[in-house]
């Protein structure tokens, strides 16, 4: 079972109350993180009704515009409410928010991410991409590039290819 689920999410909005709610918020934002960067493949999506899941095909995309003002955001106000809070000790603030590190590497994740996605639809050829394994830092991208699917190349050589089609 997967404890930062969209059902676990359900699960302690319907059963955990007022006092559950933020961290079933929390939850059902992480699930959506999580879908929204590993995108696996381009049928997937479309066969289990999964939107998240789908390939992307524009800068417009739903999930990016989630990312950058609903997730960046949640995380942002999350950790500004907190430190509001002067009659916490530091260490107190400290225990209510995510580690400065997780916090990073989340904002760094995303925004990374939101970047790649502006850059590959930039190029006017781009239709489309996937991401794998977006976390493991080793990437496989793949891109339908005039028509052809372009499958399965770590980062390095991305950004060679992404060279070569801008040319």
């Amino acid at each position: 079972m997967k404890l930062l689920s969209e059902s676990v999410s359900q699960a302690l909005h319907l059963t955990g109350g007022d006092e559950a709610s933020e961290t079933a918020h929390f939850i059902g934002l992480m699930d959506k993180f999580f879908y929204a960067l590993n995108v696996h493949n381009f049928s997937h999506g479309a066969r289990a009704l999964k939107p998240f899941q789908m390939p992307y095909t524009s800068q417009k995309d739903f999930r990016l515009k989630g990312l950058k003002e609903d997730f960046l955001g949640y995380l942002k106000g999350w950790k500004a409410s907190v430190e509001q809070r002067i009659e916490l000790t530091k260490t107190e603030q400290n225990l209510m928010l995510l580690s400065a590190e997780t916090q990073l590497g989340l904002e760094m994740t995303c925004m990374s991410f939101l970047e790649l996605v502006s850059y590959l639809f930039s190029m006017p050829d781009v239709q489309s991409f996937s991401v794998s394994d977006y976390a493991k830092i080793r990437w496989n991208v793949f891109l339908v590039y005039k028509g052809r699917e372009v499958v399965s190349m770590k980062t390095l050589m991305l950004l060679n290819l992404l060279k070569i089609l801008k040319h």
